[in-house]
């Protein structure tokens, strides 16, 4: 027993702490072992996915007046740490489908758009996937070259998408697409669509066989002549979409540090439980100094990350205070510490959940680079969190971006 609550949990309401002990309970009951299976077949986790689509937990992270039972930040970063403590593909799906593409629906689409798009997901009759990066453009979003070009009563995209999440086609479910709207020009605006898996025009790649998230889906896409209703256009140009991305964005690294944080709490309790019983030279790997010295950094990086998280998440919630759409807080002093806290919080997560891996391994020795302990599973698991949704890079940019402000501009025309 320790005297330290690392876990989590401390400063959670009646409700955060029966969802947080729903999702413990299920992750460990329903993910974790199987995920062990599929990590080494490197296939997608069907029946983890079955199980988890049939659970309360999207409910949790959508609003009542649209189904849901919660809607919070809060909701869905207690799901995502607790989905991550047990196994980070299924927390990637998950988080894919409701902070993504269904996020991006709640925050940019018409109230017809959100009836028709979200209640699929909550009920979890769809899964959905989120589509921006593309072989030429990467952390550069102007430089995407899928266009979206208006024909008609209709939209007509036509390009490519690289490393696309959750993308299975024998499976109900929609992807949002980012697209240049007429032109493929830098400064061309954006736009995002939902499109049906089964839409004509769209090809998927065979998955891509990957070191990290197993078992995840990652394919490539191709768009030829795909044509799309009008209404498939999210917001239907109300509100520019470049604001979009930048809050979608903001909502992916806040989920993505909370997924962090919980793989970064499996890791601790998999060393500490090594070290209780690893015995060497007649004595507990525990004892020694330099053990003790290595748990107690680990620990002190969890906590920190855990503020950082969590704070994020409350200073979302207080934004958006039930209103969603990019009009509300766009460009406001809440907005921008938001904003700045989101690329901090995943920026340190990614960094802290390296070297609390890195440190695991150490601990467990041998046993660590072996598939006799989940450590190895998360070791490799952990490294896309310093690449996806915003490399650590680009995270130190915008950071030191909002931290400098106009002289950071004035610099790079100097």
């Amino acid at each position: 027993m320790t005297d330290i609550d690392w876990t989590g949990g401390h400063n959670d309401s009646p409700s955060s702490a029966q969802l947080r002990s729903a999702v413990r309970a299920f992750a460990e009951t329903a993910v974790l072992e199987p995920a062990r299976r599929y990590d080494a077949a490197g296939v997608f986790h069907a029946d983890i996915y079955d199980a988890l689509r049939k659970s309360p937990f999207p409910a949790a992270c959508f609003p009542p007046e649209l189904g849901g039972t919660d809607g919070s930040t809060k909701a869905l970063i207690v799901v995502l740490e607790e989905l991550g403590r047990a196994d980070i593909s299924t927390a990637v799906t998950f988080a894919t489908t409701v902070e993504l593409a269904a996020g991006a629906v709640l925050l940019g689409g018409t109230p017809e758009q959100r009836a028709t798009w979200i209640p699929p997901v909550i009920a979890g009759e769809q899964i959905a996937s989120y589509a921006i990066a593309e072989q030429s453009s990467g952390s550069d979003v102007k430089a995407l070259e899928t266009v979206a070009r208006r024909v008609g009563a209709s939209w007509v995209l036509d390009g490519s998408k690289k490393y696309v999440t959750n993308v299975i086609p024998h499976l109900p479910g929609y992807v949002v697409i980012v697209a240049k709207l007429e032109s493929a020009g830098r400064d061309a605006p954006l736009g995002a669509f939902v499109v049906p898996y089964n839409t004509p025009g769209l090809e998927v790649s065979a998955p891509h066989d990957k070191m990290s998230w197993r078992g995840t889906v990652l394919v490539d896409l191709v768009l030829r002549d795909c044509e799309l209703p009008e209404d498939a256009y999210l917001g239907g140009g109300a509100v520019p979409w470049t604001s979009g991305v930048s809050r979608v964005f903001e909502l992916g690294r806040t989920g993505m540090a909370a997924i962090a944080l919980g793989s970064s709490e499996r890791l601790l309790q998999e060393s500490l439980d090594h070290a209780a019983d690893r015995v060497q030279f007649g004595k507990s790997l525990d004892s020694f100094q330099s053990t003790r010295m290595r748990l107690a950094e680990m620990c002190t990086d969890i906590a920190a990350a855990r503020l950082l998280v969590y704070r994020a998440a409350e200073l979302r919630d207080e934004l958006l205070m039930g209103r969603y759409g990019f009009e509300h807080g766009i460009d406001t002093p809440a907005q921008r510490t938001y904003s700045s806290l989101a690329h901090v919080a995943k920026l340190f997560t990614s960094e802290v959940t390296g070297r609390v891996a890195d440190a695991a391994v150490q601990i467990l020795g041998g046993k660590g680079l072996t598939e006799e302990s989940d450590v190895g599973r998360f070791y490799r698991d952990q490294r896309m969190f310093r690449i996806g949704q915003g490399t650590t890079e680009i995270e130190k940019l915008i950071i030191a971006r909002a931290l400098l402000g106009s002289r950071v501009e004035t610099a790079a025309q100097s």
